[in-house]
C-alpha cells in the first residue's frame, strides 16, 4: 500500500502513524506511566488527528 503513495502521501501516512502511536501510548486507559494530566488529556484529539492524517494519506495517490 505505501507503495502506491506519493512523497507527500507517504509523509502524512508515517506523521498520522507517529501521531496515532504517541496519543495511544500516553492514553490514560493504558496506565503505562506517570503521565501529566495535560498531556493525557490530549491523547484523544492526538489519535484523532492520526487517524485523520492516515484517512487523508490516501488522496494523494502516485500517477502510473
Amino acid at each position: 500500500m505505501i507503495n502506491r503513495l506519493s512523497k507527500t502521501g507517504k509523509t502524512l501516512y508515517f506523521l498520522g502513524m507517529a501521531l496515532f502511536a504517541a496519543g495511544f501510548a500516553v492514553n490514560p486507559l493504558l496506565d503505562i506511566g506517570d503521565v501529566p494530566e495535560a498531556v493525557s488529556n490530549l491523547s484523544i484529539p492526538v489519535i484523532i488527528v492520526g487517524i485523520l492524517l492516515i484517512a487523508a494519506s490516501n488522496f494523494f495517490k502516485r500517477n502510473h
